[in-house]
């Protein structure tokens, strides 16, 4: 199979983000194979290196995606869920996802953050929805995620956030989370 079929593969995933392991199963080839082929295509330019073992198809990559890939399994929160899903309209540099363990890795301008979510409540998939190739918490899960990591949420857009189902994934959270998210309830509630 030539670097053509090859990457016409990967355009067919509809992936923009590819990790070494991705790369074997969609090419069906071996771990080295697959580290030399992608390494060479990233040296011709068909494909762009973001990082060790980080691969794409072009620069316009999707960095929640990435985000995802880093740390698996993990889901986009806090103000990043904010910015994607129109509520907060400060954009930054840091990408901030839950996981099960805290991590923090630079590429490029970009920092991914992870914050370390304690099991029962990170595998509560409530709040959680899987979009366009990434895991992404709803804007009441994200509110309830900054509580939790004593994060303030940024709310520019408060028409976007479904109240009462803030107030029902609440219940999933200690109590600390529970209180704060009453009182950000009473503050929009007229």
């Amino acid at each position: 199979m030539g670097q053509a079929e090859k990457l016409n593969l990967l355009l067919k995933s509809k992936k923009s983000v590819f990790t070494n392991a991705d790369l074997e199963k969609i090419w069906q080839m071996k771990p080295a194979s697959v580290k030399i082929t992608a390494q060479r295509m990233a040296k011709t330019g068909l494909l762009k290196r973001i990082t060790k073992g980080f691969y794409a198809i072009s620069e316009d990559y999707n960095i929640y995606e990435l985000a995802n890939k880093i740390i698996a399994p993990s889901y986009v929160s806090l103000n990043s869920a904010l910015f994607y899903l129109g509520i907060c309209f400060q954009k930054t540099n840091l990408v901030s996802s839950t996981a099960l363990l805290s991590y923090e890795k630079k590429i490029g301008d970009l920092v991914f953050k992870y914050y370390s979510q304690k099991p029962s409540l990170f595998f509560n998939l409530e709040g959680v929805d899987y979009k366009n190739l990434f895991s992404l918490a709803t804007a009441e899960r994200a509110i309830l995620d900054c509580f939790y990591f004593n994060t303030l949420p940024i709310i520019d857009n408060a028409d976007k956030i479904n109240f009462s189902y803030l107030q029902k994934l609440s219940g999933f959270y200690p109590k600390t989370v529970q209180k704060k998210a009453e009182k950000l309830i009473k503050s929009y509630h007229r």
